[in-house]
């Protein structure tokens, strides 16, 4: 039906889409962690600019846990405040976008009350004593894929 250089050419065609679709492929999944890490930078420089305004970290919900909800919502009416370094907030929630973290955007911006502790999805405070240096994961808890920033 097809002649020996039709039948060559529908080869060379379907190789090439092969390999194109593959780049492509890969193209996609790099763009995605990139959105991942700057997600993650960006997050990380609401908290640097949070401390450079206050002086000092998040302030605390009793003497031992931090508020990372400061981040984004003036509970307190501080004048230092000078926000929202990251995240968007109403009158009883807390928004901090985690985009392609969980796949779940319910997940991804369950942070309610200002409270950001160990589970999202009934957020709690999390420890962070005054002595010690606190740390902030974001992390995707269905792989091994972990981005870690010092605060």
């Amino acid at each position: 039906m097809f002649g020996l250089d039709a039948r060559i050419a529908l080869a060379i065609f379907g190789a090439l889409s092969v390999i194109s679709g593959a780049a492509l492929y890969s193209a996609i999944q790099a763009a995605k962690n990139e959105a991942k890490v700057q997600t993650g930078l960006e997050l990380y420089k609401g908290i640097e600019q949070y401390m450079l305004d206050k002086g000092e970290l998040f302030a605390t919900g009793n003497v031992t846990y931090t508020d990372v909800g400061l981040i984004a919502k003036n509970f307190d009416s501080d004048p230092l405040w000078n926000g929202p370094y990251y995240g968007e907030s109403t009158s009883t929630r807390i928004y901090i976008k985690l985009a392609g973290f969980t796949g779940n955007t319910a997940i991804d911006e369950n942070f309610q009350l200002g409270k950001w502790g160990k589970d999202v999805v009934s957020p709690s405070y999390e420890s962070c004593f005054v002595a010690s240096i606190c740390y902030f994961y974001l992390f995707r808890s269905y792989s091994v894929q972990t981005l870690i920033m010092k605060a």
